[in-house]
């Protein structure tokens, strides 16, 4: 699969979650796939996904698992992100890190204690002006 089938594959998952159309085991088994996990791109946004998904139980994004509409607006730029091509830059290290802060984004995974849209909902941008620069270049 090349790579923008693959981030075409992440974001209409990502999506259909959203929509209410899939549930978290559904998105969780996209999340994890071979291909998704092998592009940088995608495999940040997947991990960065995992923390608004329930382990415990199945669930649509409804009721009481449903996203707060600032969240899902920001996990929405996500989807845009990968449609239009955005790449992940190659010396960035987010939750691709290794040694003790390897070992503590692993904790922070597993524990679901923070994501990083807590501090920045445009992440992976630095915010809303180099979203708005990255949307006017996306549509030239």
């Amino acid at each position: 699969m090349n790579r923008s089938d693959t981030r075409e594959k992440l974001a209409t998952a990502i999506e259909a979650y959203l929509d209410g159309k899939i549930d978290n085991v559904a998105l969780d088994n996209t999340l994890s796939e071979e291909d998704i996990r092998s592009d940088n791109t995608c495999m940040e946004i997947a991990e960065e996904m995992m923390f608004f998904l329930s382990d415990f139980c199945y669930h649509k994004n409804e009721g009481k698992y449903r996203i707060r509409e600032e969240v899902e607006e920001a996990i929405r730029r996500w989807v845009y992100l990968l449609r239009t091509g955005w790449e992940w830059p190659p010396g960035r290290k987010d939750s691709t890190r290794v040694g003790l802060r390897g070992l503590l984004d692993l904790l922070r995974s597993n524990l679901c204690t923070k994501s990083r849209l807590d501090g920045n909902l445009y992440w992976p941008l630095a915010g809303p002006q180099e979203w708005s620069d990255w949307k006017s270049k996306a549509l030239q």
